[in-house]
């Protein structure tokens, strides 16, 4: 046996637990939500907040804390943190748009964004900021993709992706492409 603290963590959990690890949930909170955060049947938070009504910096790590605190074991935050931290957090960095850091020309400007990104992330609790978009931008007048991609030339969006991921990497969080 293993005396790692993860493999020794999951070897002690049952099937339920297991199988809770790889349950997430959005924060729509109700009863049911919280009894699975409570008894450990939860693996992970997805914040999904809205541009519309964006959160407040110095709000967040206390919500985020008070659900570790409740979950026995620890759970993983995600935030939709496309344009930087400050695109859903109001008090925090937002970025220009992927296709704008690839107008740099420089992929060390999208490791730079992805290592900014994560920093703030991990400041507030967060450990995976579902960044970077590795769509390719095949038609310029997809609404959906448009400036979220890197630009329309596969080795370049590859290029800028694999900066940005590795920026995010190398301040601590996890990147998801």
């Amino acid at each position: 046996m293993s005396d790692t603290w993860t493999e020794a963590t999951l070897a002690r959990l049952s099937v339920e637990e297991l199988v809770g690890q790889m349950l997430w949930t959005y924060t729509q909170w109700d009863d049911d939500t919280l009894d699975m955060i409570d008894a450990g049947w939860m693996g992970g938070i997805i914040s999904r907040g809205r541009r519309d009504r964006p959160a407040q910096v110095e709000d967040l790590p206390e919500f985020i804390n008070t659900l570790q605190e409740r979950s026995p074991l620890p759970l993983l935050f995600l935030e939709d943190f496309e344009f930087g931290v400050g695109y859903l957090v109001r008090g925090a960095t937002e970025f220009t748009s992927a296709m704008g850091v690839a107008a740099t020309g420089d992929p060390h400007c999208a490791y730079e964004v992805g290592r900014l990104t994560a920093f703030e992330s991990r400041a507030l609790g967060y450990h995976v900021p579902i960044v970077p978009v590795l769509d390719v931008n095949v038609n310029p007048d997809n609404p959906i993709i448009n400036v979220r991609s890197f630009g329309e030339n596969p080795q370049s969006v590859a290029a800028f992706g694999v900066a940005f991921a590795n920026g995010i990497a190398d301040a601590g969080c996890i990147a998801c492409g």
